[in-house]
C-alpha cells in the first residue's frame, strides 16, 4: 500500500507539530504583546526540537515496514499447547487454562495471583544475564527465554517442518524479534518512543538491564507520587518489552486492570485474535515510533513520560499479610488511600491486580487515548498528558481529574474500528436497535442515527461544545444565529465542525432541528435483538457494549442450560463466593468487549474481557423479552449496541 503521510519525515514533523502546538492554547487567552519574542524564541527552539525526533521517528518507522514488508497475511491464532487445547465451553476459556499452567519462565509463579500475568512473567527473566550474551542466538537461548518460546510454541517459527514456520503469526514474531534485536544495537535510533511503558519495578527482576534506569529509591522519605526515575538508557527494556509484546498478543492477554479503558483494550484482544500478525506490527510501530497509523496520529508527547510501572500497588494475601510491589516501597501510612477508576470509595490500598497495566496493553490503551483526544481536540495539551494515572494517596480531585477521560463511547469505538480495523474498505458499521432512532422521520434511513452517533465529539469537547451552544441561544435563538456563533466559537475544532455538518444534513433529511438532532443519544440501556446478534456474529471483527454485572457469576452455564435471562433471575455466586442478587431490571451498559465466537446450534457465545473469556448464552446476551419498565425496544438482554467490521485492512 501507499505509504501514507504519517510514515514520512514530512508528515511526521506536521503531525509533532500538531501534536506539540493545536490544543495547548485550547482554554488559553492570547498572550502579552510584551510576551510575543519570547514565546516567538521558544516556539523556534520547540520546533527544532520536534524536527529531530520526527526525523528519528522516521527512520523507526521506516526500519519497522520495511522489515515487516514480506510479512503477508493476517496469521493465525494458535492456541498456545496445540493438542490441550481446551474446549471453549469451559467457564473461563483458554486464557485461564493457560496462565494456569504457566508458572513462570523457569521458575514457578504464584498461582492464586491473577490470570493476566504477563508482565509477572517476563519480570521473572534476568535480563542482566539476557543483555551478557552478544549474540541473538544466545539471548533466545538464555533458558528462560527459551521456556517462553516453547510454551507460546513460537518455538515451532524456526524449524521449517513446522506447520507454523510459514503463517504469518510466526514471520510477524521472528521479524520482531530481529528487528528490535538490530534497533536496540542502533544508538543512533535514540531508543523507543514508549520505553518508560516497560519500565516495571514489582516483579521477581526489574524489567531493565543495570545502568538503564537511574535515580530510583522507593525508600527515600520525600518520595513524590508517582515515582519517577530518569530511563538513560531506553534500549534496556527492549527485551522486557519484546516478552511482553509477544506474549500479550499471542495469549490475547490484554487487560485493562483497574483502569477503566474496556473501549480501548477490547480492539485491541479482537486484533490479536483475528490478526496476531498485524497486533504484532502495530504494537512494533507503537513501541518504537509512538504511533500506530496516519489515521490515528501519534500519540501525545507528554504521555511517553509517564512510568506506571514503577506505581506501588498492594496485593491482599490469604493470611492477611498483604504485600507492596515492590516490596522496598513503604508507604507513609498504613491505610493509605487508594482509589478506582471510578473514584468512588478508596479500598485502603489493597488490590488483586496493579491499578493499571505495562507493556503493550497500557502504551496501547493511554496510547490510543491520546491519539482520539488529539483528534477531538485539534492537538495535544502541553501541560499533561490527557490519559491520565493512578497512584496511591492521590486525592479524590486528582483521581477524577486523571480519569476523566479514560471512558469510551459509541464514536470513540467507531473512530477505532474505521483506524485499526478496515480503514481501506471502510465496512465498520453500527448495530443498535432502530428504536433508538425513534425520532426519525419514517422515509429516513436509521443509517442517518448511527452516523450522528459515530460523528459525536468526545464527551468533555462536546459538554463544552453544548455550553456554548447554550450560552448562544440566550440572545437569539434562530438556527442560523446559533450555527454562526457556534462556528466561530469552536473554529479551533475541526471535530466539531464536521459534527456542525452532520446535525444540519441530518436536521434536512429528518424536518428537525439541529438542537433537536443532537439531543438523541445512543442506546444506554439493553436492547439488542437475535437477528442483531446475529449480524454481528456474521461479520469478521467487533467490539460490543453491554451492561457488564453478569460477569460478576459463576452460574452462567446454570442460566445457559435452563434459557434464562441475566436479569431478574435471582441469587447467585460471586467470584469472591458471597451470595449477590441480579437486579430486577436491566441497567445502563457500561463495558466494550469482545465478542470472540458464537455457536447458535450450542447456545454458546464466547465473550473476551479482562484477559480471560466467558460463555454465554443467547438469552443471557438479547434477553427473553421486553423490559418490564423500560422503553418499547429494550429487553431483559445485556447487550446495547455492536460495533462491526466486515475486513481487516490496517497496515
Amino acid at each position: 500500500p501507499a505509504r501514507c503521510a504519517a510514515c514520512d519525515a514530512a508528515g511526521l514533523l506536521q503531525l509533532q507539530r500538531e501534536a506539540g502546538s493545536r490544543g495547548q492554547g485550547a482554554q488559553a487567552e492570547a498572550a502579552p504583546q510584551a510576551q510575543a519574542a519570547q514565546r516567538a524564541g521558544a516556539a523556534q527552539r520547540v520546533e527544532a526540537s520536534r524536527a529531530a525526533q520526527a526525523a528519528e521517528a522516521q527512520r523507526r518507522l521506516r526500519l519497522i515496514d520495511e522489515a515487516f514488508a514480506g510479512v503477508q497475511g493476517h496469521g493465525t491464532y494458535f492456541w498456545p499447547g496445540g493438542a490441550e487445547r481446551p474446549s471453549p465451553s469451559a467457564a473461563g476459556g483458554y486464557v485461564d487454562w493457560a496462565f494456569g499452567r504457566m508458572h513462570g519462565e523457569g521458575t514457578p509463579l504464584d498461582t492464586d495471583m491473577y490470570n493476566d500475568a504477563t508482565w509477572q512473567t517476563c519480570t521473572s527473566i534476568d535480563w542482566d544475564a539476557v543483555e551478557h550474551k552478544p549474540t541473538l542466538d544466545g539471548k533466545l537461548n538464555v533458558k528462560a527465554v527459551k521456556d517462553m518460546l516453547v510454551k507460546l510454541r513460537l518455538s515451532q517459527c524456526w524449524d521449517p517442518a513446522e506447520p507454523l514456520h510459514s503463517d504469518p503469526t510466526c514471520r510477524a514474531a521472528l521479524t520482531a524479534i530481529n528487528t528490535s534485536f538490530s534497533m536496540e544495537f542502533d544508538r543512533s535510533l535514540g531508543g523507543p518512543q514508549f520505553a518508560n511503558y516497560s519500565v516495571v519495578s514489582w516483579g521477581k527482576h526489574n524489567s531493565w538491564q543495570t545502568g538503564a534506569l537511574l535515580n530510583l529509591n522507593y525508600s527515600a522519605k520525600d518520595l513524590v507520587m508517582p515515582p519517577k526515575a530518569s530511563l538513560a538508557r531506553p534500549t534496556g527494556v527492549v527485551g522486557y518489552a519484546m516478552c511482553d509484546i509477544l506474549r500479550t498478543v499471542l495469549t490475547q492477554s490484554a487487560k485493562q486492570l483497574e483502569a477503566g479503558t474496556c473501549s480501548f483494550v477490547a480492539p485491541l484482544a479482537a486484533l490479536s485474535h483475528k490478526a496476531p500478525a498485524v497486533a504484532i506490527k502495530l504494537a512494533m510501530r507503537l513501541f518504537w515510533a509512538g504511533t500506530l497509523t496516519c489515521d490515528t496520529g501519534p500519540a501525545c508527547p507528554k504521555l511517553f513520560e509517564q512510568q506506571p510501572g514503577l506505581i506501588p500497588w498492594k496485593e491482599p494475601k490469604k493470611d492477611d499479610d498483604d504485600t507492596w510491589h515492590p516490596d522496598a516501597y513503604v508507604p507513609p501510612e498504613q491505610n493509605i488511600s487508594v482509589w478506582g477508576s471510578d473514584c468512588g470509595e478508596p479500598d485502603g490500598g489493597v488490590d488483586v491486580v496493579p491499578l493499571q497495566n505495562v507493556g503493550l496493553a497500557g502504551m496501547w490503551t493511554q496510547g490510543v487515548i491520546s491519539m482520539w483526544l488529539a483528534t477531538n481536540w485539534n492537538g495535544c495539551s502541553g501541560r499533561e498528558a490527557r490519559a491520565g494515572l493512578l497512584w496511591p494517596g492521590m486525592t479524590k480531585k486528582q483521581c477524577r481529574h486523571n480519569m476523566r477521560n479514560q471512558g469510551g463511547d459509541l464514536n470513540s469505538d467507531m473512530w477505532q474500528c474505521n483506524a485499526l480495523f478496515d480503514p481501506a474498505k471502510k465496512s465498520c458499521r453500527v448495530i443498535a436497535n432502530p428504536g433508538a432512532c425513534y425520532w426519525l422521520s419514517t422515509d429516513a434511513s436509521e443509517e442517518w442515527c448511527h452516523r450522528k452517533w459515530a460523528a459525536e465529539p468526545q464527551y468533555h469537547l462536546a459538554d463544552h461544545m453544548r455550553a456554548v451552544w447554550k450560552h448562544a441561544r440566550k440572545t437569539n435563538q434562530s438556527e442560523q444565529h446559533v450555527m454562526n456563533r457556534l462556528r466561530h466559537k469552536m473554529a479551533k475544532y475541526p471535530y466539531v465542525l464536521a459534527y456542525l455538518d452532520v446535525l444540519l444534513a441530518i436536521g434536512q433529511v429528518t424536518d428537525s432541528s439541529a438542537l433537536e438532532v443532537d439531543d438523541i443519544d445512543s442506546p444506554s440501556k439493553p436492547s439488542f435483538t437475535e437477528e442483531m446478534l446475529r449480524q454481528t456474529c456474521r461479520s469478521h471483527i467487533n467490539t460490543i457494549t453491554v451492561a457488564d454485572s453478569f460477569l460478576d457469576g459463576e452460574n452462567l452455564g446454570e442460566l445457559r442450560s435452563a434459557k434464562l435471562p441475566w436479569w431478574g433471575h435471582g441469587k447467585y455466586v460471586k467470584d469472591d463466593g458471597t451470595i449477590g442478587t441480579a437486579p430486577k431490571d436491566p441497567t445502563e451498559c457500561d463495558h466494550t468487549l469482545y465478542l470472540q465466537s458464537c455457536n447458535f446450534d450450542r447456545n454458546e457465545f464466547v465473550l473476551w474481557t479482562w484477559g480471560t473469556t466467558y460463555v454465554v448464552s443467547k438469552e443471557i446476551l438479547v434477553g427473553t423479552g421486553k423490559a418490564p419498565h423500560g422503553e418499547a425496544f429494550e429487553n431483559t438482554g445485556v447487550v446495547c449496541y455492536a460495533v462491526v467490521a466486515d475486513h481487516v485492512t490496517v497496515q
